[in-house]
């Protein structure tokens, strides 16, 4: 994914964060990942985890699931992360998505 200002490049493993075609970050990709790409920054969904990052690849937040996540999005009331069976709002965390 290329956003003029960085390119990431997903592989099975890791996250390759390139700015001006030299390395900015690595960031450790396990059991796959989804990337989601938006103007600020980006996310990682992972099968029990996402995490969001700025766009330079530094962490912002951690939300960790003893259940598959399967939805993230953003609402007014915060981060909404999803399960089969649970919700859960996450407020007062730095934006990546706007």
């Amino acid at each position: 994914m290329d956003t003029g200002r960085y390119l990431y490049l997903l592989t099975d493993t890791r996250l390759f964060v390139l700015r001006q075609e030299t390395l900015h970050a690595l960031i450790d990709v396990f059991d796959g990942g989804e990337l989601l790409v938006a103007q600020t920054g980006f996310g990682l969904l992972e099968p029990n985890r996402f995490r969001w990052f700025r766009e330079d690849g530094l962490l912002l937040g951690t939300v960790v699931s003893k259940e598959p996540i399967r939805r993230v999005y953003h609402k007014k009331a915060g981060l909404v992360v999803e399960t089969r069976q649970r919700r859960a709002t996450v407020q007062g965390v730095r934006a990546w998505w706007n």
